[in-house]
């Protein structure tokens, strides 16, 4: 393919994922802290040690207002959070 027709195809693909978002139809993995069920629904982790470590990162942000004070709380505290991998052996499990 020329390069025109890749850049066609590319601003094509990326329109459609816009309309999708537009439509709040876009969705890709599940953000930390949550888990998706088989009907597509966004539903808090259900491992109860992972929602507390996610609404304790809510809880300082708010009170603190920046990332990296956030980030520094962590690290000092020996917190951390847990994903679950989109891919490979332990896919879906909690790590």
């Amino acid at each position: 393919m020329s390069e025109a027709e890749l850049h066609t195809l590319r601003g094509r693909l990326n329109e459609g994922r816009l309309n999708k978002a537009r439509r709040g139809e876009l969705f890709s993995h599940p953000p930390i802290g949550y888990v998706r069920l088989p009907p597509g629904e966004l539903v808090f982790d259900p491992d109860e040690q992972a929602r507390e470590v996610v609404r304790l990162v809510f809880d300082l942000f708010e009170r603190w207002g920046t990332v990296n004070k956030v980030l520094q709380y962590l690290v000092r505290h020996q917190i951390r959070l847990g994903v679950r991998p989109h891919s490979g052996p332990n896919r879906g499990q909690l790590e």
